[in-house]
Order: structure tokens, then sequence, then C-alpha cells
């Protein structure tokens, strides 16, 4: 996706790559736009940050708690070096919870939506209100 007549929020600048660079999206397609096609995305109004705490800030705090949880409650038990159980239950505790935080950033609508088509590929402007002619 290329940043076309966007910067009034900068928040893709926000933990992002160099502001020229394209940015990529997976998101639902209700337009039933095609490769090529251009549409404009929304992103919720002032919650990128929020988006980006779940996404990344969960991890942050879940890993440190997944060392302590592993060194010193669950090693004594399992009679195993306390660095091995850290680090691995502080890698299992990063993942899972950079997982759930991408699953609740999109349950909680705070990822891009498609809010119209611009132009489809190989023509000037949309062909409708309703979208494609078909």
């Amino acid at each position: 996706m290329e940043r076309g007549n966007c910067g009034e929020c900068k928040g893709c600048g926000l933990l992002s790559r160099a502001s020229q660079e394209p940015v990529d999206f997976e998101l639902e397609n209700p337009l039933e736009a095609r490769p090529g096609d251009r549409v404009s995305l929304r992103m919720p109004s002032g919650r990128l940050f929020h988006a980006y705490l779940l996404a990344f800030g969960l991890p942050v705090l879940a890993m440190p708690a997944g060392y302590l949880l592993g060194a010193y409650a669950l090693a004594p038990l399992l009679h195993a070096g306390s660095q091995a159980v850290g680090v691995v239950l502080a890698i299992l505790a990063g993942g899972l919870a950079f997982w759930g935080g991408l699953r609740l950033t999109g349950r909680l609508g705070l990822d891009p939506r498609m809010e119209r088509v611009e132009s489809y590929a190989g023509e000037a402007s949309p062909a409708g209100p309703s979208g494609r002619e078909g």
C-alpha cells in the first residue's frame, strides 16, 4: 500500500519503517477490490496507538512475567536450571501475547478498514456508486 494523501495522524510512522516505504495490511475485502485497484483505508481515529500497545506492549510485559514465573516458580518444582525454564517460558509467553494482541486488535475494531474504491486497475475513476459494473 502506498501512502497517498496520508500523514494526518502520523500513526504509521510510530514504530514502523521509513515513511516512504509501502505498508502491508491484511484486511477484509467487502468492496471486492482486486489487485491494482486503488482503495481508501480508514484507521479508527486516535486508536492506532492502542493497537500498537496491544500488539507490542502485551509481549513486552508477558516476556519478563514468563521468565520470572519460569525461573522462580516452576524451575524449583521441576528440579531444572532456573535460567532455561525461565527463558523458554518467556519466549512462549511473548509469542502468545503477540498473537493474542493481534487478535484482540481485530476484535476491538482497531485494524484498518476499506472505505471506498478510488479507481479500478486500468480505469481513472470508480464504475459507479455501487462499485464494479457487471
